[in-house]
Formats: C-alpha cells, structure tokens, sequence
C-alpha cells in the first residue's frame, strides 16, 4: 500500500483562498455602493418644499424670515412670467461630496423645472464648505448661459457671501438669473434685496427692518445722525409771547350787517347737507358740530358778547404750528376777541376729513401717509407696501412696510395638487404631505456657474 497516496496532502487539506484581486475588488465594490448609499441620503435629507409659492430652504438659519419671504415674491413672479421654477437652497454641508455633482443629483432629484421647456434653475449654497453653485436646467443650458451664471456667480454673489450676507447673495442670484439668462424684463420686485429705513437710531435698529411686525417708534424723529438726516426737534420752537395782544391790535367792532353774514357763513353748511340728502342723523352730527362752534359766545371777565374775528385778521393771533395746521386744513382755528377788556379766546376745530394725522414728534395734526406699493399680490403670493411718514411742521421722517396678503382664488375645486398657505416666508421644510408640490419632470446635463468663496 501507497502510504503517499492513502495521506491527502497539506494542500488539499487546505481551504481555496480567494485571490488577492477579488478581495480587492469586492471591499472597491462594497465602498462604493456604500458611498453611494450614503450620497443618496444625503440628497433625499434636503427636504423640498412643499407649498407651491415657496421656493427657499435654508437648513442653516442664515436667512431672515423677511429675506425668505421677499426671495419667494421673486421666484413666484419669475413663475408668473416664465413659467420657470428657481430653487434656493442652502445647507450646512455637503459631507465631503463635490458640490457641482451635489447640486446637479438635487436637481434631477427634484425634477425641478418644466418638463418641456427645462427652463429650471437652482440656486446651491454648501455654507461650512464655502462652495455654490447656479445649476441650469437643459433647456436653458448653452455656453452664453453658463458664462452669464459663472459671472452672476463671482460679482454678485462673492462679494456678499464673503461678507456674510447670505439673503443678499441669494437674492440678488435670483433676481439676475431671472434677468440674464431667462431674459425677463421689467420685474416689479426690487433690485437688490429691500432694506428700510425705520426712524430709530442706526445702533437701536432691529436685525431685519423689514418685518411686517415693525411698527413706527412714536418718540423718535429723522432717522440718524450722518450728516443727511436731521434729528426732529421734541421742543418746537413757541410764539415768545405769551399774550398775542401785545403785537397786534384789535379791529373795528363789526357792524350789524357783518355779524349777520357770519352766521349766514356759518348756517350755509346746513343747507348743502339738506340738499345733499344726508338725512336728519347727518343733520343732526354736523348740524351740532356747528352749533356748538359758531354759537354766540361772551367774555368771560366782563359778559361783553364776543366777536368772531375774520380769517384775515386772526392770523396775527396763531403761532406758526398753528398757521401750518390752517393752511394744510387739518385743524381750523376760531378767534373770539371782545372789544370791552380786549382779551381773546382761541378755540381749535378738527378738520372732520382730512389726510393728516397727529405727530409723534411736535404733536400737531400735521402727519401726513403716503403709501407705494413694492411688490404687488398676486393669486401666488401677497404684497409688500412702503409707507413713508413725514410731517410738514417738523422734520419728523419715518419709513417702514407692511405685507399684504394674497388675492382670493377665483376658481373652485382647483386641481393643482398643492398643499396650505404659504405663511410669511417659512423654511416650508415639511417632511411629507400627500398634498406637497410633484416634481415638475425638469432635469440638468450639470450646466451652470459656481465655485468657491
């Protein structure tokens, strides 16, 4: 017996080992796929927004709610005339990924964009990173366009992300991709993102003015102190004497016939009121209110009966507040002069209609509201007014907006797919709704203009 061949050998008692490149390339396979697994999640945690009229997400808390909200009323009136979806979006970041390929898988991923015009554009900040990126739907992708992003990219949005203005840098993308490379003219939206002037001290101003909160400061006068604005004064300046008789003189007593055409002066608005048909409660409201003015009135020292002195004449009786509130017809003023111990009485009528209101700052009914609208409401979005406040006594000057809200819909049982109110500019970071915004079939070939900051 063979006793060689009866012992199996050392080797074939050994296990078969895989060869050194199959361990290689399968531990290549497993990090790969690993990578892009985790690559994927990383696109799928950047949530989409889900209202129709938000387009921003900021997973930083860079933005100001008012930034949000002033970058959405640009991007729903880019939809509104372009029928293009711009996204915003900014994150932490991107967890080591190349932001050019980031920014193009969130793309495709949101199908952001037309399916047939794939017009859509994407606004990508990776803020820890210092990276972003204008991706460019196919439609709108052509060596012009991506030299138009590239440069939107280094003078628009460098400057301000070096500085720290992210709204700024964000908006102004936004609002010069709408402009150069779709080709929208004449937007309403501002410029550059607003910035208002709230008559308060520069140091005492609130991080974001324009608020729909913030309300005018009632003690405060011309907004700061650089030379161009002037403080108003709390203490106006008073007529130095205290008794107007001293510098003027009082005119002759009228006759008969004169104080009978001051009462029928005085009656004429009875008369219009009756042949305007107010009826008897306008009647009475106004009919009162002139009773009580032009009612026949005596001195209080001596019981002579006064006299009620012609415009003309009681001018040289009112302080200079006084001659501004006549002249802007806001407050009118009577003089009774009694022609015994010659003394006179003033006496101050509110003006019932009247534009102007009472001042913060001198505390004469010379303020006058003018409003002018910013961005108006739309179906999509609602508006932004301007109000500037400025008085023509003092050098009181305030500014400050508001937001009004959006235009009903006029159509019923509407299909759009689309979920709640926008609110005022929220993140719109909601996780999933059957109601949320569908993709709109857009893609990107990875176009567009970016770099580092």
């Amino acid at each position: 017996m063979d006793l060689a061949r009866s012992v199996p050998s050392r080797e074939k008692r050994m296990p078969k080992l895989l060869p050194v490149r199959s361990l290689l390339a399968f531990s290549l396979s497993f990090l790969l796929i690993a990578g892009l697994s985790t690559y994927s999640q990383a696109q799928q945690q950047v949530r989409r927004t889900q209202n129709e009229d938000e387009w921003v997400v900021d997973e930083t808390n860079s933005l100001t709610p008012d930034a949000i909200a002033h970058i959405n009323d640009l991007c729903n009136e880019i939809k509104d005339k372009s029928q293009a979806d711009v996204f915003v979006v900014i994150i932490p970041t991107t967890h080591g990924k190349d932001y050019k390929k980031f920014a193009l898988d969130l793309f495709n991923l949101w199908k952001t964009g037309d399916g047939v015009k794939d017009n859509g554009i994407l606004v990508f900040v990776a803020k820890g990173d210092r990276s972003a990126r204008i991706a460019l739907g196919s439609g709108i992708d052509t060596a012009g366009q991506q030299q138009m992003a590239q440069q939107i990219f280094e003078r628009a949005m460098v400057p301000e992300l070096r500085a720290g203005n992210h709204g700024n840098a964000l908006y102004k993308a936004v609002f010069q991709s709408a402009e150069q490379i779709l080709g929208i003219q004449n937007l309403n939206s501002p410029a550059e993102l607003p910035t208002v002037a709230v008559a308060i001290p520069r140091a005492e101003q609130p991080n974001n003015p324009l608020s729909p909160t913030v309300e005018p400061d009632p003690t405060a006068g011309r907004a700061g102190n650089n030379g161009n604005n002037r403080i108003a004064n709390p203490n106006p300046r008073r007529n130095a004497n205290p008794n107007p008789l001293g510098n003027a003189r009082l005119p002759d007593p009228p006759n008969a016939a004169e104080r009978q055409k001051q009462r029928n002066k005085a009656l004429a608005p009875f008369f219009w009121i009756a042949g305007g048909g107010m009826g008897l409660g306008g009647l009475a409201l106004v009919g009162g209110r002139y009773f009580s003015r032009f009612r026949q009135r005596r001195c209080p020292k001596c019981e002579t009966e006064l006299v009620l002195l012609d415009e003309a004449v009681e001018d040289e009786f009112l302080e200079r507040e006084e001659k501004v509130e006549e002249r802007i017809k806001s407050v009118s003023y009577d003089v009774w002069a009694c022609f015994s111990c010659e003394d006179v009485i003033k006496l101050r009528h509110g003006t019932l209609l009247t534009r102007y209101s009472k001042c913060p700052s001198c505390k004469r009914q010379t303020k006058s509201k003018i409003k002018r609208t910013l961005v108006r409401a739309t179906k999509r979005r609602g508006g932004v007014v301007q109000v500037t406040e400025t008085c023509e006594n003092c050098d009181y000057h305030n500014q400050y907006t508001y937001r009004t809200p959006r235009l009903p819909e006029t159509k019923s049982g509407s299909s759009s797919g689309f979920g709640g109110s926008s609110g005022s500019g929220g993140f719109g970071r909601s996780s999933s709704s059957s109601s949320g915004r569908s993709g709109g079939g857009g893609s990107s070939r990875g176009g567009g203009g970016g770099g580092h900051w």
